[in-house]
């Protein structure tokens, strides 16, 4: 997940709040990018074998959470989506398998087609990660799969419960049809039971 990376690119302006442009300069900062690359290559290392996902906040949740500089209108949405497709294209290597956004405003979803276009050609497909208690949007056709954290209509994936870890019957957690299951492994999960959920997960999909 990059959102830490970001955050760290703009601590040293503490608590002040940004502007709009502070947003596409962020995805220009060499810090975050030198980091993405970095961590890629270190993950890329440790399990060799495995692909990769990234997982992307989007521009209304770094807007939101990191700059700081209130709502985007539909101008400044296209304008940092058009940034994001360039620092995706630039830290992307051939181990990252998809690329999930996390984003919570449906009204931005239509300005990620170029970074769509850029993934595909990239062959790492372009997925959606809806937050809890989030709306699924109408129209998210640039996505290829969209993961719910329930099993909803219109949503291809399951996005799993982190209480699957650490839950008693962690059977009742998983989706009950078949389907795409993205999860998330706390920190502070114990190893072995980890293995065993994973285990879990494999007998079933």
């Amino acid at each position: 997940d990059t959102g830490s990376l970001f955050r760290s690119a703009r601590s040293g302006d503490g608590d002040q709040a940004g502007e709009a442009d502070d947003l596409e300069a962020l995805f220009e900062d060499d810090g975050p990018r030198s980091a993405v690359g970095e961590a890629l290559g270190a993950v890329a290392g440790t399990i060799p074998f495995h692909p990769i996902a990234l997982s992307v906040p989007g521009v209304v949740r770094l807007a939101r959470d990191v700059v700081r500089c209130g709502a985007l209108d539909a101008d400044q949405m296209d304008d940092a989506a058009v940034a994001m497709t360039d620092f995706i294209r630039d830290v992307v290597s051939e181990r990252v398998m998809a690329v999930m956004v996390r984003e919570p405003n449906t009204d931005a979803l239509p300005f990620y087609a170029p970074l769509a276009n850029v993934c595909g050609h990239l062959g790492c497909p372009l997925v959606l990660a809806v937050d809890d208690g989030g709306d699924l949007p109408a129209d998210a056709s640039v996505f290829r799969t969209v993961y719910a954290p329930a099993p909803r209509s219109g949503a291809e994936g399951h996005r799993l419960d982190p209480a699957f870890w650490t839950a008693v019957a962690p059977a009742r957690l998983m989706p009950a049809e078949p389907a795409a299951v993205f999860a998330e492994v706390p920190t502070d999960a114990v190893p072995e039971t980890v293995q065993e959920r994973l285990a879990l997960l494999r007998a079933t999909g």
